[in-house]
C-alpha cells in the first residue's frame, strides 16, 4: 500500500451541503458538548453503519470519534488514539466491532479495499475521517458529520446530514428526548422491554420517585411492495400504518370505561407515546389460563359487543381515525398466508394455482355470512400476551388492554376465538366450552334476542380463519424474520384448527385440508416443523433440556496462548477448559449440547468430535463473530424452547450437590425469563466491581453506577428461546436479554455452591490449578 508524506498539504475537506429540512446543526461550545454529541451517535451505532467525519485539520474530528467510541463501547476512559499513522484502529465491543479509519494518508481509493473495508462494511460500525479520499467506496447510506470552526467565537459547530437507518435512529432519539423532557420524564431510567411480533419497540421508564411508565416507539409503517391490485399487504389486511390508530382506540376504550393505558405524552407524527404502565401480572400461570381471569376477560368482550359503538374515533382535537371494516379482502389475504408460507416452509408443498383457487373459493363461501353479519369493535390481538390483570381494580376494569392498534369493525366472534383459542397457551376444550357459556349467558342477559346458535357458527368459522392465518404468520416469522421461537406454537394451532373444522359449516373447508394438508389429521404423518417443534409434550422442568457451550470468542486476554490455541482448549488442571464445562453438563444429566465456533474453529470442532457421552452439534460462526447473544440466536433451531447456556471457560469446584443440577431444579419458567448461576465477587482471579444485587427471593438488579455488587455472573444460565424475539440481527450480548428480564422483574440468580475460578489471563492458570488440586 502506498501512503502520502504525513507532512504534505492536507486535502480539501469538502463539507456536505446545507442542512435543509432533514439536517441538524449542533453547536459545540466546549468539550462537554462534543462528548454529548458523541454519546448520541455512539449509543445508536450498530453494525453496518457508516459515519463520515468531515473537517479541516484541528476541527475536532478525532475528538468526536473518541467520544463516539467511548459511548459505543461503554468505556468512558478509552484512549482511542488517532489512526493517522496506523490508518485503521479496530475495537470489539458488546454490540459488535467498531472500526476507526483515517484516510488522510492514502493515495488511492483502492487502498481502502486493501485495508479490509469490504470485510467490515456489513459486520462492523465504521467511523471514517477524511472520507473525501474514497468517494466511490463510501457512496452508500451514511451519517455525515461536518465540523467547522466559527471564526468569530472560536467554537465549533457540527452539521449532521445524510441518509439511512442511523440518521433515522438519531432523529427518533432526538424526538424521544424531546418528548420525555417536555413530559417531565427526562430523568427516568429507560429499560428495554420484550417486544411482540411487530416492529414496535417498548421501554419501561422508572422515575427517581419510583413512578413507572411505558415508552412506545412505533414509527409510521412504510408501505411494502404491492401484492394485489397495486396495494401492499398491510393496506389490504387493514394493519395500522401509524400510532394514530392506537391513540384513537386507547381513548375510545377508556371512554367506554375499560382499562387501557392512559396516554401521558405523545408525538404522533414521530410515532411516540408515553403511556401508563399497567404492570406485568398475567392472566395465565404455569398450568395455563387462570380461569377467573379468562372469565372476566370473556365478560369484557360480552359487555363491549353489546354496546352501540362509533366507527369514527377522535385522535385529537382536529383529527379522527375511521375504523376499517374487516372485509372479505382482508380475511382472505390473511388465510392465504397458509398457502404462501406454511405449505412451502413447513409442509414442504407448493400448491398449484387451481388448488389455491379452490381454497380461496371455499373460504369466500364460508365467510360470506360473517361479513354480512353483526359488526362491532374487534381489537384483533385479544389474547393472553396482551392482557394484564389489575388486581387492585374491580369488575371488568381488572382486565388491562394493551394491544389494539390494528382494531377493525368485524364479527364479534373473532376476538372471542382469539381469547378462547389462545395462540400462546393451550385452552383445554372443557374450559373453552365453559367460557363460551359465560359469553353467551352475558349476551343473552343484556339482549334476550341474542342468537346463540348463529354465534356458535360464526365462532367456529372465525376461529378456523384465525388458526389458518396464524399457521402462516408463525411460519413467516420463522422464515422471513428469523424468529424461530414462534414455531413451538404450531402444534397447538393445528389442534385448534382441527377442532373448528368439525363444525358442519366448514365441511367443504375440511375437505380441502384433508386433500391438501393430510398431515394435519390424526393417523397421517405429522408435518415436519424442524427442530423448533416437539411432537410430544414438553419434558418436565429440569429434564431433557439441551445446552449450548459458547466457544467462539477470541480469548484476547489469554494471548499469546490463544494466538495458536483457542481458549476453550487451553489446559487447566490437565484437561481443556471446555472439557471441564462438558463434564459439568454431563453430571447435570444434559446429553444434547451445541458448541459454537469461530476463532481457530477447526481445532475446537476436531476436539469435541471425540467427546464421549454427549450428542454434540457444532454451530458454525466462522463467517462472523456474533458475540454471546448473536451466537445463541443463530443456534436457536438446534435448541428447545428452554435451554442452558454455558461459557466454555466456566470453571468451579463443587462443595455439595452439582451446581448444574441445582440450577435445573431451581428453574421456574412461569416466574423467570432467565436464571443465572452467580459467584462471589471475591472469587479467585476476578477483580471487577460485581454484576448484580439480589433480593431475598433471588431476583436480580444491576449494580448501581459507581458502586459494587456482591454477585458475579459465573457464565451459566437457563434461557428461553422466546426471549430472543426482537433482538438484533448479527452480533449482540446476552446482557440485552438480562436487562430486558430485569425490566420485567423476571431475572433471577442462584448462588454457586462451590468456588468459582475465573481464568481470564495466562497468569490465572496456575492459581486455578492449585485450587482444583486442593479440591481433589
Amino acid at each position: 500500500m502506498s501512503v502520502e508524506d504525513p507532512g504534505a498539504e492536507a486535502p480539501p475537506a469538502a463539507l456536505p451541503g446545507p442542512a435543509g429540512p432533514d439536517g441538524e446543526v449542533v453547536f459545540l461550545a466546549d468539550e462537554e458538548a462534543t462528548i454529548v454529541l458523541g454519546a448520541r451517535i455512539g449509543q445508536e451505532l450498530e453494525p453496518g453503519d457508516l459515519v463520515a467525519l468531515h473537517g479541516e485539520i484541528g476541527a475536532g474530528k478525532t475528538s468526536l470519534a473518541r467520544a463516539i467510541l467511548r459511548a459505543r463501547l461503554g468505556q468512558p476512559d478509552l484512549e482511542a488514539p488517532s489512526p493517522t499513522f496506523t490508518l485503521v484502529q479496530s475495537y470489539d465491543g458488546p454490540k459488535g466491532a467498531v472500526v476507526h479509519v483515517d484516510l488522510y494518508r492514502i493515495e488511492r481509493e483502492h487502498d481502502l479495499v486493501e485495508l479490509g473495508f469490504e470485510e467490515w462494511r456489513d459486520t462492523a460500525a465504521i467511523l471514517v475521517e477524511w472520507p473525501e479520499r474514497a468517494p466511490h467506496l463510501l457512496d452508500r447510506p451514511r451519517l455525515d458529520v461536518a465540523i467547522e470552526i466559527d471564526a468569530e467565537t472560536g467554537g465549533r459547530r457540527a452539521l449532521l446530514s445524510g441518509e439511512g437507518p442511523l440518521l433515522e435512529r438519531l432523529r427518533r432519539r432526538r424526538a424521544v428526548d424531546r418528548l420525555l423532557a417536555t413530559a417531565g420524564w427526562a430523568e427516568a431510567r429507560r429499560l428495554p422491554m420484550s417486544g411482540d411480533a411487530s416492529s414496535r419497540l417498548y421501554e419501561r421508564l422508572v422515575q427517581p420517585s419510583g413512578k413507572r411508565g411505558v415508552l412506545m416507539i412505533s414509527p409510521p409503517r412504510p408501505d411494502g411492495p404491492p401484492v394485489r391490485r397495486g396495494r401492499p399487504y398491510s393496506q389490504i389486511a387493514h394493519l395500522a400504518e401509524s400510532v394514530h390508530a392506537f391513540a384513537a382506540m386507547d381513548r375510545a376504550l377508556i371512554a367506554q370505561g375499560f382499562s387501557a393505558p392512559r396516554i401521558l405524552a405523545e408525538d404522533l407524527e414521530a410515532g411516540l407515546l408515553l403511556i401508563e404502565d399497567l404492570g406485568t401480572m398475567p392472566v395465565v400461570d404455569g398450568d395455563g389460563p387462570i380461569l377467573e381471569r379468562y372469565a372476566e376477560a370473556t365478560r369484557l368482550l360480552a359487555s363491549l359487543h353489546g354496546r352501540s359503538l362509533p366507527a369514527e374515533l377522535p385522535v385529537g382535537p382536529e383529527r379522527d381515525h375511521v375504523l376499517p371494516p374487516y372485509d372479505i379482502d382482508a380475511l382472505l389475504i390473511e388465510v392465504e398466508l397458509l398457502i404462501d408460507w406454511y405449505c412451502p416452509d413447513v409442509v414442504g408443498t407448493e400448491p398449484s394455482g387451481s388448488v389455491r383457487a379452490e381454497f380461496v373459493h371455499a373460504w369466500r363461501e364460508a365467510l360470506a355470512d360473517i361479513v354480512a353479519g353483526p359488526q362491532t369493535w374487534i381489537l384483533r390481538d385479544y389474547h393472553s400476551p396482551n392482557l394484564i390483570w389489575l388486581a387492585n381494580r374491580s369488575g371488568l376494569a381488572r382486565v388491562g388492554l394493551v394491544d389494539f392498534q390494528d382494531a377493525v369493525l368485524g364479527s364479534p366472534a373473532y376476538d372471542v376465538a382469539s381469547l378462547l383459542q389462545d395462540a400462546r397457551v393451550t385452552v383445554p376444550p372443557d374450559q373453552e366450552l365453559k367460557l363460551l357459556g359465560i359469553y353467551a349467558a352475558a349476551r343473552r342477559a343484556a339482549e334476550p334476542g341474542f342468537d346463540t346458535a348463529a354465534f356458535a357458527t360464526a365462532y367456529a368459522i372465525m376461529a378456523a380463519q384465525r388458526a389458518t392465518k396464524i399457521l402462516g404468520i408463525f411460519a413467516r416469522l420463522n422464515r422471513r424474520d428469523g424468529k424461530p421461537q414462534y414455531l413451538e406454537h404450531l402444534p397447538r394451532i393445528r389442534t385448534y384448527l382441527l377442532r373448528n373444522l368439525e363444525h358442519p359449516a366448514l365441511a367443504r373447508m375440511k375437505g380441502w385440508y384433508q386433500a391438501n394438508i393430510p398431515q394435519l389429521f390424526p393417523g397421517e404423518p405429522a408435518a415436519d416443523d424442524g427442530p423448533h417443534v416437539s411432537p410430544t409434550p414438553e419434558p418436565p422442568v429440569g429434564q431433557g433440556l439441551s445446552a449450548m457451550v459458547l466457544a467462539a470468542g477470541l480469548g484476547q486476554r489469554m494471548r499469546p496462548i490463544t494466538d495458536t490455541c483457542p481458549k476453550p482448549l487451553v489446559r487447566v488442571g490437565g484437561r481443556a477448559l471446555i472439557d471441564h464445562a462438558l463434564a459439568r453438563l454431563r453430571e447435570g444429566g444434559i446429553t444434547k449440547v451445541v458448541v459454537n465456533v469461530h476463532h481457530l474453529a477447526d481445532q475446537i470442532e476436531a476436539h469435541v468430535s471425540g467427546v464421549d457421552g454427549l450428542r454434540i452439534t457444532v454451530s458454525d460462526e466462522r463467517d462472523a463473530l456474533l458475540e454471546t447473544g448473536g451466537g445463541v440466536k443463530r443456534a436457536l433451531p438446534l435448541l428447545g424452547p428452554e435451554f442452558l447456556v454455558m461459557n466454555s471457560d466456566s470453571l468451579w469446584t463443587e462443595f455439595g450437590a452439582g451446581n448444574v443440577g441445582r440450577l435445573l431444579a431451581a428453574w421456574d419458567p412461569d416466574r423467570m425469563d432467565a436464571l443465572l448461576l452467580l459467584a462471589d465477587r471475591d472469587s479467585l482471579g476476578y477483580d471487577g466491581a460485581g454484576d448484580f444485587d439480589a433480593d431475598p427471593d433471588g431476583r436480580l438488579t444491576r449494580r448501581q453506577p459507581g458502586g459494587v455488587a456482591p454477585n458475579v455472573y459465573a457464565g451459566v444460565a437457563i434461557l428461553k428461546a422466546a426471549s430472543f424475539a426482537d433482538t438484533p440481527d448479527g452480533a449482540f450480548s446476552l446482557n440485552l436479554l438480562f436487562d430486558r428480564a430485569i425490566a420485567a422483574d423476571r431475572l433471577y440468580g442462584l448462588q454457586l455452591d462451590g468456588e468459582w475460578l475465573h481464568v481470564g489471563t495466562p497468569e490465572a492458570i496456575r492459581a486455578a490449578e492449585e485450587r482444583l488440586a486442593a479440591a481433589g
